[in-house]
Protein backbone atom coordinates (compact mmCIF):
# COMPACT_ATOMS: atom_id res chain seq x y z
CA UNK A 1 0.00 0.00 0.00
CA UNK A 2 0.73 3.74 -0.71
CA UNK A 3 -1.19 5.71 1.14
CA UNK A 4 -5.44 5.83 1.84
CA UNK A 5 -7.38 8.29 -0.28
CA UNK A 6 -10.52 8.28 0.67
CA UNK A 7 -13.46 6.87 2.90
CA UNK A 8 -16.66 5.99 3.12
CA UNK A 9 -19.40 4.29 4.79
CA UNK A 10 -21.31 1.59 3.66
CA UNK A 11 -23.76 -0.66 5.73
CA UNK A 12 -22.70 0.66 8.42
CA UNK A 13 -19.13 -0.51 7.68
CA UNK A 14 -16.07 2.05 7.24
CA UNK A 15 -14.06 1.83 3.88
CA UNK A 16 -10.87 2.93 2.60
CA UNK A 17 -9.91 4.00 -1.23
CA UNK A 18 -6.50 2.44 -1.47
CA UNK A 19 -3.71 3.33 -3.77
CA UNK A 20 -1.22 0.52 -4.18
CA UNK A 21 2.48 1.58 -4.43
CA UNK A 22 3.85 0.73 -8.07
CA UNK A 23 -0.66 0.81 -9.65
CA UNK A 24 -1.98 3.32 -11.63
CA UNK A 25 -4.87 4.62 -10.03
CA UNK A 26 -7.77 2.46 -11.87
CA UNK A 27 -5.89 -0.48 -9.26
CA UNK A 28 -7.23 1.26 -6.53
CA UNK A 29 -9.40 -0.89 -4.15
CA UNK A 30 -12.29 -0.03 -1.86
CA UNK A 31 -10.89 -2.02 1.63
CA UNK A 32 -12.74 -2.68 4.48
CA UNK A 33 -11.45 -1.03 7.71
CA UNK A 34 -10.52 -4.23 9.81
CA UNK A 35 -8.83 -6.05 6.52
CA UNK A 36 -6.21 -2.51 7.11
CA UNK A 37 -4.93 -3.95 10.63
CA UNK A 38 -1.81 -4.51 9.35
CA UNK A 39 -1.78 -0.24 7.31
CA UNK A 40 -2.72 1.16 10.98
CA UNK A 41 -0.29 4.15 10.35
CA UNK A 42 -1.82 4.74 6.76
CA UNK A 43 -5.33 4.80 8.42
CA UNK A 44 -4.11 7.12 11.16
CA UNK A 45 -2.49 9.43 8.53
CA UNK A 46 -5.45 9.77 6.37
CA UNK A 47 -7.28 10.54 9.45
CA UNK A 48 -5.39 13.42 10.54
CA UNK A 49 -5.26 14.69 6.48
CA UNK A 50 -9.02 14.33 6.97
CA UNK A 51 -9.94 15.79 10.22
CA UNK A 52 -7.67 18.71 9.31
CA UNK A 53 -9.51 19.42 6.38
CA UNK A 54 -12.16 19.24 8.11
CA UNK A 55 -10.95 21.95 10.79
CA UNK A 56 -10.40 23.96 7.61
CA UNK A 57 -13.74 23.48 5.70
CA UNK A 58 -15.25 25.12 9.32
CA UNK A 59 -12.96 27.95 10.00
CA UNK A 60 -14.28 29.05 6.08
CA UNK A 61 -17.56 28.37 6.60
CA UNK A 62 -17.57 30.63 9.83
CA UNK A 63 -15.68 33.28 8.30
CA UNK A 64 -18.43 33.25 5.62
CA UNK A 65 -21.04 33.13 7.90
CA UNK A 66 -19.53 36.10 9.70
CA UNK A 67 -18.71 38.19 6.54
CA UNK A 68 -22.66 38.04 5.77
CA UNK A 69 -23.65 38.80 9.09
CA UNK A 70 -21.50 41.87 8.93
CA UNK A 71 -23.34 42.52 5.34
CA UNK A 72 -26.33 42.04 6.38
CA UNK A 73 -25.91 44.33 9.60
CA UNK A 74 -24.32 47.01 7.18
CA UNK A 75 -27.18 46.82 4.77
CA UNK A 76 -29.72 46.72 8.00
CA UNK A 77 -27.93 49.86 9.46
CA UNK A 78 -27.97 51.55 6.00
CA UNK A 79 -31.90 51.73 5.79
CA UNK A 80 -32.21 52.56 9.56
CA UNK A 81 -30.67 55.79 8.43
CA UNK A 82 -32.23 56.64 4.85
CA UNK A 83 -35.13 55.99 7.05
CA UNK A 84 -34.05 58.07 9.82
CA UNK A 85 -33.30 61.18 7.12
CA UNK A 86 -36.81 60.43 5.51
CA UNK A 87 -38.41 60.98 9.09
CA UNK A 88 -36.37 64.01 9.40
Amino acid sequence: MERILNKIKVKGAEKYLVQWKGFMAENDTWEKEEDLENAKELVDEFEGRLNAEVRQQERKEYKRSELLGNIWQGCCMDRTMENSRQNI
